[in-house]
C-alpha cells in the first residue's frame, strides 16, 4: 500500500471495514427497531442516562460475545443452542446483550475465534455474516437489544493486533506463545492509534 495517513485509514479503507460497516448497518437497524416494532427506537443518552422514546432506559445485560457465531456451527446444533440460550437469558430477566460482531485472522493461532468474519484483509466469510443475520432476528423476536463490538485490543478476536500485522507492523507477541510479554503486547497494540507508515500485508 505504501504510505498512508495512519492506521485508522488503513483499518477503515484498505482492510474493508467500510464494507463490514455497510453490511452491519442493516443489522444495526434491525437491532434497534425490530424489538416491539411499534415502540422501538434508538437508545439515546442525556447526561448519564439512557433513553428510549423519551423514557429512561434501564436494563439488565450480560456478555454474550459468541452469539452471532452459533448459527453456522451446524455440527453442534448451533441454531437450537442459540434459541435455547436466548430463551434462558430472557427467562432470567436479561434485556441487553453485548456481542462480538467481528473477528480477524486465520486458524494459525489456536486461541483465536475461528472461523473468523475476516480471515484475510477485505475477505469476509459470508456464512458468518448469515449467522449474524439469524442471531439478530432471534434476538429481535425476544425484544433483546444488542451492543455490537466491532473490534478490541485482545488476541482472542484478532483485533487491533491482527490489523497491525496486516499493516506490516511486525508480528504481534500473542499470548500463550513463547514470545508473549504483557508490556511488549501493550506497546505493540498502542501503534494502532498513531502509526504513520503502513504497508499491505
Amino acid at each position: 500500500m505504501g504510505l498512508a495517513a495512519n492506521c485508522l485509514d488503513y483499518y477503515f479503507n484498505s482492510l474493508g471495514m467500510k464494507r463490514i460497516v455497510t453490511l452491519i448497518s442493516p443489522l444495526v437497524f434491525v437491532i434497534l427497531f425490530l424489538p416491539s416494532c411499534k415502540e422501538s427506537s434508538f437508545v439515546t443518552t442525556r447526561g448519564n442516562q439512557f433513553y428510549v422514546h423519551e423514557e429512561p432506559y434501564i436494563f439488565m445485560g450480560t456478555n454474550y460475545w459468541y452469539g452471532g457465531y452459533l448459527w453456522q456451527d451446524s455440527l453442534n446444533n448451533g441454531r437450537e443452542r442459540l434459541q435455547k440460550e436466548l430463551d434462558f437469558l430472557v427467562s432470567k430477566g436479561i434485556t441487553n446483550l453485548r456481542v462480538m460482531i467481528a473477528g480477524e485472522g486465520d486458524g494459525s493461532y489456536p486461541f483465536r475465534i475461528h472461523p473468523a468474519v475476516q480471515e484475510n484483509p477485505g475477505i469476509f466469510d459470508e456464512s458468518i455474516l448469515k449467522s449474524f443475520d439469524f442471531f439478530v432476528a432471534e434476538a429481535g423476536k425476544r425484544n433483546l437489544r444488542l451492543i455490537m463490538v466491532l473490534n478490541n485490543n485482545w488476541e482472542w478476536s484478532g483485533g487491533f493486533g491482527k490489523y497491525l500485522e496486516w499493516a506490516a507492523k511486525g508480528t504481534a507477541p500473542w499470548s500463550k506463545t513463547e514470545s508473549w510479554d504483557w508490556d511488549a503486547y501493550r506497546t505493540y497494540i498502542s501503534q494502532f492509534y498513531s502509526c504513520k507508515q503502513i504497508g499491505r500485508a
